[in-house]
């Protein structure tokens, strides 16, 4: 089993408070990371693996199950706009973080070993 099918709902559920300006994608990962003690945010976590595979996961879950879980696999408008307009995360340098903070989500997996 991939550990992004476990990670892809919790990362779909932390999309709609970057995508409602509510908090950013660095804001939402210090908080996991300070708050759960996960090594790497979930967002981070999503530019390294690709927004496109996430997503693919989700729409994967999405057909297999019924509500009221299906919600939580329906993926976020964020995740759909990113894909769409090729913005995937590491690979394409372009992602829920700036460009500029890719290397920094690569030093702060490496910190964590």
């Amino acid at each position: 089993m991939d550990s992004l099918e476990v990670v892809a709902p919790a990362i779909n559920v932390s999309a709609w408070p970057n995508r409602n300006d509510v908090a950013s994608a660095q804001d939402i990962d210090i908080a996991l990371k300070l708050g759960y003690n996960f090594p790497i945010g979930l967002l981070g976590y999503a530019d390294e693996r690709g927004l496109d595979a996430v997503v693919k996961v989700l729409e994967a879950k999405l057909s297999k199950v019924k509500e009221p879980y299906a919600a939580i696999y329906k993926p976020d408008e964020l995740l759909l706009t990113m894909v769409k307009e090729g913005k995937l995360g590491k690979k394409t340098r372009q992602g829920l973080y700036d460009v500029a903070l890719v290397g920094e989500v690569e030093k702060m997996r490496d910190i964590a070993g």
